[in-house]
């Protein structure tokens, strides 16, 4: 009985050693509760929770929430006390006041390699990539978003964008002018801190312009959601869009990013660089994911308060899911009738599945596959030759074989 208990205990001990742990320093530029960045944060940790060998400490530099310089500057020596002593193997920096006040002054050119993710547009401003830093760039789909209007209204010209006066939205104002120009629009841009000015903006612009663009709200102080939906809703007169998923409550339409994908790739890039691919190696990226949105309530009724019709309003509904390739849902026709479902793994799912039980570091010791090439399977970089599927297969059918003979 003793024995088979410390085969049971030497197992155990195998599976979860966590003796080659890397350690990962992530630096918000934001504060939790900002849907964006709360998706880009999940997204690190579903990676990292995969991988079970990293230690992942987390700052959140409330730039959005306390804007001012001095205060951001505050916060960035708080981040670096906090790097220093917990000494990190990489650092990941999302969004532009992370990059811009940390990783630009005190990172760059360091030994510390440093993926950022987020960055609007382009990271030129930044003097970025650098030896020890690379990224994700944000790019949003708003030439897609302004082609969709011209369908819908030619005429359309005189353009309102409508936010929040931060460091993202000031260098986007810079960046996009020449986009929105070659597009047919005529930008005007609106950069405010309060919430009452955002709905006095909001009301004049209805009266004023052809369109209305929503980036974001983040920042925005006293900021009353319900409030905000009921000035949409009394007040629009104009077609309004987004390029980011949480504003829809106030858009008609919007085609959007996918926030996760930027933590998603920050988090799968950092994990090449700590099992030993070069940075230097990995150039910048873009994100490439959106997602589709319609809000038929606010299309109805810009168009009844318009037109004086709600048919025009669904008549307008029908146009956009026309032209957005909305308006038709197909699946095969087997699932009309009784079907059954089954399941089989191949590695990478394997590896996924089991992730939580079964760390790297123990499914290294018990298949002997250095885990630098399971790392590679269970994120679908490399395929496994069937010898190698086999040695997977036997090593965790002989694993649960001798932990079913285990008894206490």
């Amino acid at each position: 009985m003793l024995k088979k208990i410390w085969i049971g205990f030497l197992l155990l001990l195998l599976l979860f050693s966590c003796s080659s742990e890397k350690k990962v320093f992530y630096v918000n530029s934001y504060h939790q509760g900002y849907p964006p960045s709360d998706e880009v944060f999940q997204a690190i940790k579903n990676v990292f929770d995969s991988a079970q060998d990293i230690h992942l400490e987390t700052y959140f530099l409330d730039s959005k929430l306390n804007p001012s310089p001095e205060k951001i500057q505050q916060n960035v020596a708080l981040a670096l006390e906090q790097i220093q002593k917990f000494k990190p193997d990489l650092i990941i920096a999302s969004d532009d006041d992370a990059v811009k006040y940390l990783v630009v002054p005190y990172l760059k050119g360091t030994k510390t390699p440093v993926v950022f993710c987020g960055v609007n547009w382009s990271a030129n401003q930044y003097g970025l990539p650098a030896p020890n830093v690379t990224g994700m760039l944000e790019v949003l789909p708003l030439r897609e978003n302004l082609q969709q209007i011209k369908k819908i209204n030619p005429e359309a010209r005189k353009m309102l964008i409508l936010s929040e006066n931060s460091t993202s939205e000031q260098n986007n104002r810079v960046l996009l002018d020449t986009l929105f120009r070659s597009a047919g629009f005529e930008p005007e841009y609106e950069l405010v801190n309060e919430f009452a000015d955002w709905k006095s903006a909001f009301v004049d612009a209805n009266e004023t312009f052809d369109l209305i663009y929503l980036p974001t709200n983040g920042s925005i102080k006293n900021w009353n959601k319900d409030e905000a939906i009921e000035t949409v809703r009394q007040n629009i007169r104009i077609p309004v869009f987004t390029c980011d998923d949480f504003m829809m409550p106030y858009c008609i339409f919007g085609m959007t990013k996918v926030a996760s994908e930027q933590g998603e790739w920050a988090a799968k890039t950092a994990l090449e660089i700590l099992y030993g691919k070069n940075i230097t190696e990995i150039p910048l990226a873009i994100n490439k994911r959106s997602k589709t949105f319609f809000n038929s309530e606010l299309a109805v009724r810009y168009t009844a308060t318009f037109h004086g019709s709600k048919e025009v309003g669904k008549g307008l509904e029908s146009k956009i899911r026309k032209e957005m390739g909305l308006n038709s849902i197909n699946y095969p026709s087997f699932l009309d009738g009784p079907f059954e479902i089954e399941y089989k793994f191949d590695t990478e799912s394997l590896l996924a599945y089991y992730s939580g039980i079964l760390s790297l570091a123990g499914m290294e010791r018990i298949t002997g596959i250095n885990r630098k090439q399971l790392w590679s399977y269970l994120h679908g970089h490399s395929k496994p030759r069937k010898a190698q599927v086999q040695r997977i297969e036997k090593a965790i059918h002989t694993l649960g074989a001798e932990l079913s003979t285990v008894s206490l």
